[in-house]
Order: structure tokens, then sequence, then C-alpha cells
């Protein structure tokens, strides 16, 4: 049985001796991959055993080659079309079934870089999690929604240190 380990990612919101978030690396969720020849069944334990793990990394020999999301892959190679998809799909291996990642960035991307990047690759709401990697190899994964509050978060530091009539940077933001 795998589970899936997540690191603790500091948010800005915390504590005041919170570090804030300024790569993708500090904010990487370290969820354990399947590898490429692994079947159906290791995937589906892997969903069974933890409810709350929505995408599973496919990782080759520390090389990402794709990912194994919970509702395409239950309704597709679970289920199926007419309700027995188990039963035709048990000797498929998970390279068979898994998607590309709408997104792979090395974790020492500046979070403000990344958000760039992401835009740029014009994907639209669809992406589900970007892939993080160091020196090329799988790391874990960055939650969208936690890409997206450490964002949020950034901005509100931004605007807290803005000249209210100016909009430009403040004392606090100069002084840092």
């Amino acid at each position: 049985m795998h589970k899936s380990r997540c690191t603790s990612a500091l948010v800005l919101t915390q504590d005041i001796g919170a570090i804030p978030i300024t790569t993708l690396g500090q904010a990487v969720t370290i969820i354990e991959p399947l590898h490429s020849n692994d079947n159906i069944v290791s995937a589906l334990r892997r969903f069974q055993n933890d409810k709350n793990l929505k995408i599973l990394p496919v990782v080759d020999h520390g090389r990402i080659m794709g990912k194994l999301c919970s509702s395409s892959f239950l309704e597709e190679n679970i289920i199926g079309r007419y309700g027995f998809g188990y039963h035709i799909n048990p000797k498929k291996k998970v390279r068979d079934m898994m998607e590309e990642f709408e997104a792979t960035l090395e974790a020492e991307t500046l979070i403000e870089e990344a958000a760039k990047i992401i835009k740029d690759l014009d994907i639209g709401v669809n992406i589900e999690n970007i892939c993080i990697s160091q020196n090329g190899s799988y790391l874990g994964i960055i939650d969208v929604t936690l890409f997206l509050d450490v964002i949020m978060q950034i901005n509100l530091q931004l605007a807290k240190g803005a000249n209210p009539l100016t909009g430009l940077q403040g004392n606090e933001t100069i002084q840092r």
C-alpha cells in the first residue's frame, strides 16, 4: 500500500515567522509516483486507499512520463462505456492509460515566473496540477489551488505595501 506523502507548504498568511513561498519547490506536494509498467490494479488500489488522491504521476527511472487523473481513469478504464471496463482492461499497463502533464516546471522556478509560463501555455482552466522536477527528475506536483493561493498572497502583500494614492511601492516595500 502506497500513501501520498505531502510536504508542508508555508503560506504567507500563517504565523509571522513563516517563510514566504517564492519558488515552486517550496510549495511542492510529494506523491509517490506509479511506474509506467505498473498495471491497472495498482493504480486502482492507490485511488481506493487514498480518497483525497486526485492525480498520480507516472515516472520511469526518475523521468516524468505522464499522469493518471482519478476521475478520468475511473470513468474510462474501470467503469468503461458499458460498466465493466475493469474486466476488459486487467492486463493494461499504466503507460497505456496515462495523460501528459499540462506543464512541467523546475523546482527553482519563481512563482511569478511560473504564472507567466502557465499563462503563455494557453491551456485554459483545464490544468489540474503542475509537475515539478529537479534537474529533470520528478520531485512532486503543485496543486493549482495552492499555486493560486500563493499568487493571491503575494499580490495582497504587494497591495498592502503600495501607496494608496499613487499605487506605487510604499515605504514597507522600499525598506525591504
